[in-house]
C-alpha cells in the first residue's frame, strides 16, 4: 500500500494492554488513511471496567468483539453505554475491522511469526517494554529491522481519539520516506518540535 502515491508502504502495528481501545482506536484511524495494519495486545487476557473496581469484566483474547458486546448490553446496558465501552465496542465491531479480517482481541505472543512488521506502536510505557523484550528474545534471526515507538497515552476514549490522529500525522510523515532505517530518527525529531509531544523510539534487530 502506498499512501497518496508516496513512497512508503510500510507494514505497521499497534499495541496496547487488551487491544480494545487505544490501539484500536488508532488502527481504525490508520484504516481509514489505507495503511497496512494490524493491532495486538499485550496482557494475560483482556479486562475491561466493571461494576466496581474490583469485579472487571474479563475476557479471552480471540472471544469476538460482537459477543463482547452483547454481553456487556446484556450485563448492564445504562452503565455500559454509560462509561463509553458499547461505544468503544460498536466501533470494534464496525465493517471497516470485518473488512480488514479483524474479528477479536489478538494477542501479541500469539502473532503469526512469519508476519512481517516494519514499525510498531505502543501506547504504555509498560507495553513498550513487553514488547521489546519479546522482539529481543526473538530467535528467528532474520536481522531485520523493526522500528518500535511509544506514544504515552491515558487509557480513555478521548485521549485515544487525539492519540489516534497524532498516530495518522506521524504515519503520514513515515509513509514519506524512502530508506525507513536512515530516515526515521531525523523525520520523528521533526514531528516531536513540529507538535510538541515526547516519543520514546528503538530499533530492534530481530
Amino acid at each position: 500500500i502506498v499512501l497518496w502515491g508516496m513512497p512508503g508502504g510500510w507494514q505497521y502495528a499497534t499495541v496496547c494492554s487488551s487491544n480494545m481501545n487505544r490501539s484500536m482506536e488508532a488502527h481504525y484511524q490508520m484504516l481509514k488513511m489505507g495503511l497496512d495494519v494490524r493491532s495486538f495486545g499485550t496482557g494475560t487476557n483482556v479486562r475491561l471496567p466493571g461494576p466496581s473496581q474490583d469485579k472487571p469484566n474479563v475476557y479471552e483474547f480471540g472471544t469476538p468483539y460482537s459477543h463482547i458486546l452483547e454481553d456487556l448490553k446484556k450485563k448492564n446496558t445504562p452503565l455500559y453505554t454509560q462509561n463509553g465501552l458499547i461505544k468503544m465496542l460498536e466501533r470494534n465491531n464496525s465493517d471497516i475491522f470485518h473488512n480488514s479480517g479483524k474479528m477479536s482481541p489478538e494477542r501479541w505472543y500469539d502473532m503469526d511469526a512469519k508476519l512481517r512488521l516494519d514499525v510498531v506502536l505502543t501506547y504504555e510505557a509498560r507495553v513498550f517494554d513487553a514488547v521489546l523484550q519479546d522482539l529481543q528474545g526473538n530467535d528467528k534471526n532474520n536481522f531485520q529491522g523493526v522500528h518500535v515507538i511509544n506514544i504515552e497515552t491515558k487509557d480513555n476514549h478521548d485521549e485515544a481519539v487525539i492519540s489516534g490522529k497524532f498516530t495518522c500525522g506521524l504515519c503520514a510523515k513515515l509513509e514519506g520516506l524512502t530508506d525507513i532505517d536512515s530516515e526515521i530518527v531525523a523525520a520523528l525529531d521533526d514531528y516531536q518540535q513540529q507538535t510538541k509531544r515526547p516519543l520514546v523510539y528503538t530499533l530492534v534487530y530481530c
